[in-house]
């Protein structure tokens, strides 16, 4: 799933949501900035290493598909992601095993992964940014603007979702912005996809 909005408008909100609702709500939530993490790193962030895989690796290191095994991993910011890591991203998606830098041996994972973009998709795929087949493979939902919705300061205490109602949206959201809000979390928390089998 991609959560696509603006910055400020509660997309790793929205993620952390759909997992607090569904049946993976009980096992570990894990959340990676891409571009925060330089590109020399971010495959052994995403899957770890062995000790020796590289210059400064001097023990195992376990990343985040494995941090997040069993439940939720949420990749912000996704279009800062080299598409070469991306290809790789999904033959984990697709085959639901992982290699660590310097190990031998593929690990099998069980993870249900949103991804998270404050750019335009299809402006990333004409730019070479993303890769087609990421949002190909993906369920898209564009999050309403932020004149609409903010969460800039509420930590997760600013989504407390009940049936058909929110609170901690800005008074001036309209009545179906709201039920669109509520529903996409509510159906997105019971749904499972490729890649996220159990929900």
């Amino acid at each position: 799933m991609i959560i696509t909005g603006e910055s400020g408008t509660g997309k790793e909100l929205a993620a952390r949501a759909i997992h607090d609702r569904s049946p993976r709500q009980n096992r570990p939530y894990v959340a990676i900035n891409c571009a925060a993490v330089p590109e020399s790193l971010i495959e052994s962030e995403l899957f770890g290493h062995e000790r020796g895989a590289f210059t400064g690796a001097d023990r195992r290191r376990e990343g985040c598909f494995e941090r997040a095994n069993g439940g939720s991993l949420l990749l912000d910011e996704i279009t800062e992601m080299r598409p070469e890591m991306q290809a790789k991203l999904l033959r984990v998606l697709e085959e639901k095993r992982i290699l660590r830098l310097g190990a031998s041996k593929e690990l099998p994972i069980d993870v249900r992964v949103f991804a998270a973009s404050n750019r335009s998709l299809h402006q990333s795929i004409r730019q070479g940014r993303l890769r087609e087949d990421v949002k190909a493979g993906e369920k898209v939902h564009q999050w309403p603007e932020r004149k609409c919705i903010s969460w800039r300061g509420r930590g997760n205490r600013g989504w407390a979702f009940g049936r058909g109602s929110a609170r901690g949206i800005t008074p001036g959201i309209t009545p179906s912005l709201l039920q669109r809000i509520t529903n996409v979390v509510e159906q997105r928390a019971e749904q499972s996809y490729p890649g996220s089998r159990g929900g």
